[in-house]
């Protein structure tokens, strides 16, 4: 029998990612451009109030005598939610006391 020497050897060995190497960095490249793409998008419909805002809703409800906000906050009010008003639930019983061991 013949036998092959398929492992290259000396300085002409040199060993490159090839192809598979390439497709799964260009792969992670688009990903990621995709995902900045996406993160952007959604930072964009962030509606942030002006500082003017925040201090006329602070004089409003300091006017009214309320301690609270005037409105409820916006993503609860476009999203419905319904968190504030679930019931409250009583904290379970306290744990046992630990054990002593009597001297």
């Amino acid at each position: 029998m013949i036998a092959f020497d398929t492992a290259p050897t000396g300085p002409t060995g040199d060993v490159s990612p090839g192809l598979l190497g390439f497709l799964v960095v260009a792969g992670l490249g688009f990903a990621l451009y995709m995902l900045v793409k996406s993160m952007r998008k959604q930072i964009s419909r962030i509606e942030v109030p002006s500082e003017a805002e925040l201090r006329q809703r602070r004089n409003d409800a300091g006017a009214d005598g309320s301690t609270g906000p005037a409105e409820p906050p916006a993503s609860t009010a476009s999203t419905g939610s319904t968190a504030s008003t679930a019931p409250q639930v009583p904290p379970g019983p306290s744990a046992p006391p630990a054990p002593t061991t009597a001297p």
